[in-house]
């Protein structure tokens, strides 16, 4: 996956009833669009990042220093997918902004 080298720290809670022993949690929505940048510029990946940005109000402020940061397996083919989806989602945060 790809995620912020401190990724945990920004753990968001699921909302559910409580329960005693099961608490849930999620990705960051900026660790989650770095996750949807391993397929390229996937259509699909594509248009779920511009719903997470929108919903989210996530900013270029917020992504670029985690497009700098990023933690990617060492495999050329992910970060070639990485490499080709980045453009893609920085136009995604400009026409949000």
């Amino acid at each position: 996956m790809f995620l912020r080298p401190e990724w945990e720290q920004h753990i968001v809670p699921v909302p559910r009833p409580p329960t005693r022993w099961l608490k849930l949690f999620r990705p960051h929505t900026i660790d989650f669009i770095l996750t949807k940048m391993m397929r390229g510029a996937d259509e699909q990946d594509m248009q779920d990042v511009e719903f997470l940005i929108r919903h989210d109000h996530i900013t270029a402020a917020q992504m670029e220093p985690a497009f700098a940061n990023v933690r990617m397996p060492d495999i050329q083919e992910l970060r070639d997918a990485f490499e080709r989806a980045l453009p893609v989602v920085r136009r995604l945060l400009q026409s949000a902004g």
